[in-house]
């Protein structure tokens, strides 16, 4: 790729977020450097940053490339660089991560592991949806689906079961499947080990949804704890219980019915029709006539947001950041080091921009 080619194909990708940012909202600064990742699913996890090639996060250097200029194209999964007259570049695609230079094209060792990546061309945003969707492969470490890796060690059930909405969608499941198998808690305890929150019954039960049944080892202990967070009225049977520090009985329950009905199995529990919970619009694949929920807007937990616009099928509060890549992130924006990519994030807003319910689904397709 020269360095005219290069620069066309960045002016091109830096107009289409333009444009995407002017249709959702704008943009948040957020703190953190220019950099691109390479490895998406299991295959090794790569940074390309300050003109060299590096393992992540360990930052082993695979290559210097001392660059007089270089190019980031987050949509191609491609980096372009220009060192003494030289050209070289980064290619990641359905066989591995590369790296060409004038002598060939040469895998990096641990990519080698073949992947089917869709290009979304059937969307409206083709080149976001790509760089939201290496965001978000890239976070699964050896099977597990971690909200960002290099800040989190383990994978969570809610940003799991987000991660897992998205790989049932684009046919990537299969690399989660033996993570979902050998869950054996109804809870992660991503608050500490004495910390049970109750959506993550629900969100355990879809996830096994995805990949086995109703006799996976770990349903009969979610069914058991649904039991402990059982509230009565003269309606009937809703769920009850501390999330993110505070009780969001519809959240909870929508969760739990959801997760009930995608394996099949029996749910008598109501959505209660005079209880307010702002969570409860975070929950927009289904019941989103049964209640009367708030609305959120932060911008340190962007996912909220995003998932609220989504519900309420709205786009103007639907920001990505003002960098070229990563296009999501987690906490206060100028917080130094910031958790990015982040894919709760990202899967909320590839699930929305990829829906069918999405406002701008005909408008005209944007792509390289």
């Amino acid at each position: 790729m020269t360095h005219n080619q290069a620069k066309r194909e960045y002016e091109i990708y830096r107009q289409t977020l333009m444009d995407f940012k002017a249709a959702h909202g704008g943009e948040v600064q957020i703190n953190t450097g220019r950099f691109m990742l390479f490895g998406m699913g299991n295959r090794e996890k790569l940074i390309y940053e300050n003109g060299k090639l590096k393992t992540y996060p360990l930052g082993r250097v695979i290559r210097d490339f001392s660059p007089d200029d270089d190019y980031l194209l987050p949509a191609d999964r491609h980096t372009a660089i220009f060192s003494k007259g030289r050209e070289y570049e980064i290619l990641e695609n359905d066989e591995a991560v590369f790296i060409i230079d004038e002598t060939g094209c040469h895998p990096v060792n641990g990519t080698e592991i073949p992947m089917t990546l869709p290009d979304f061309e059937e969307y409206s945003w083709p080149q976001v949806c790509r760089v939201l969707y290496t965001e978000i492969l890239f976070n699964i470490i050896a099977g597990i689906p971690v909200p960002s890796y290099g800040h989190y060690r383990y994978g969570w059930y809610r940003d799991g079961a987000l991660i897992a909405m998205c790989l049932m969608r684009f046919g990537h499941i299969g690399l989660i499947r033996d993570w979902i198998m050998s869950l054996d808690s109804p809870y992660d305890f991503n608050r500490g080990t004495h910390i049970s929150e109750p959506d993550n019954l629900g969100e355990a039960l879809y996830l096994i949804s995805t990949v086995s049944d109703k006799n996976h080892h770990l349903v009969p202990k979610i069914l058991k704890e649904l039991s402990n967070f059982e509230v009565k009225n003269e309606n009937g049977t809703y769920l009850d219980g501390v999330t993110d520090g505070a009780n969001h009985p519809l959240y909870v329950t929508k969760w739990a019915k959801y997760g009930l009905r995608s394996l099949g199995l029996n749910d008598t529990y109501i959505i209660p029709d005079n209880i307010d919970d702002n969570y409860s619009e975070l929950f927009w694949m289904d019941y989103t006539d049964a209640d009367h929920p708030g609305e959120i807007i932060t911008e340190e937990w962007p996912y909220l947001t995003w998932a609220s616009d989504h519900y309420h099928h709205k786009l103007e509060n639907c920001k990505i950041s003002d960098k070229d890549f990563p296009l999501t992130w987690e906490d206060r924006p100028d917080f130094s080091p910031l958790t990015c990519p982040h894919t709760w994030h990202a899967a909320e807003a590839l699930l929305y921009i990829t829906s069918d319910d999405y406002p701008l689904k005909n408008a005209e397709k944007r792509s390289i």
